[in-house]
């Protein structure tokens, strides 16, 4: 309930609309470290897979990239941003496409930093690709900015129950989530993540 709570607070729109630009937030990257062989995705990867389909199906002529250096969770060798392009360059997505924004270090800078490279070209209509239970947290920061939002979630934890209909599921469902598990434990604190993060911000004024 606690995760649901945050990623159905915004659901993908039945029909997507086209937007100026692509803003993809960082988080769903692993950078290049032995003895991985070069970048690679994460748990959150949907978010650049996402955004590569929603490129190559003409729904906003470039992609921003916003995630810089957080050092205590990389070795400081490349960005989220620039993990990011690696990976969609690797999907033929062409790198003209691709705009760069490495310095940001957390979600209010993502909206900070991406609202100055946009105000430069022009551009207030996004569509914003992250994750279903960051999205509600990075909507609010993303309009603070003064930005036209879209919100295209992904990487949902929390679905529909396939068993909803069928009476033995749904006991067998309510036991199970009722016994204690790392899965959902980690569910739980992401969410508590978020809640903080947004309470966090109030007080820092940026929301």
């Amino acid at each position: 309930m606690l995760a649901r709570s945050l990623e159905w607070r915004y659901k993908p729109p039945e029909e997507i609309p086209t937007g100026e630009v692509i803003v993809l937030l960082g988080g769903g990257t692993e950078p290049k470290a032995f003895p991985r062989s070069g970048v690679e995705v994460n748990g959150a990867g949907d978010r650049v897979i996402y955004a590569a389909q929603l490129f190559k199906e003409g729904k906003a002529p470039l992609i921003l990239l916003s995630g810089g250096e957080i050092t205590w969770m990389n070795d400081g060798s490349t960005t989220p941003a620039e993990d990011m392009a690696e990976i969609l360059i690797s999907m033929d997505i062409p790198q003209d496409a691709l705009i760069v924004e490495n310095r940001s270090r957390n979600t209010y800078e993502n909206a900070l930093y991406a609202k100055e490279i946009l105000d430069e070209r022009g551009i207030s209509k996004i569509l914003l690709v992250t994750s279903a239970m960051h999205m509600p947290r990075s909507v609010s920061l993303f309009e603070a900015q003064g930005l036209e939002i879209t919100p295209l979630p992904v990487d949902y934890s929390v679905v529909e129950d396939a068993s909803a209909e069928d009476q033995n599921g749904v006991l067998v469902t309510k036991i199970l989530n009722i016994i204690p598990n790392a899965s959902n434990l980690a569910l739980t604190t992401n969410a508590l993540k978020e809640y903080l993060g947004s309470f966090i911000y109030r007080l820092q004024g940026w929301l």
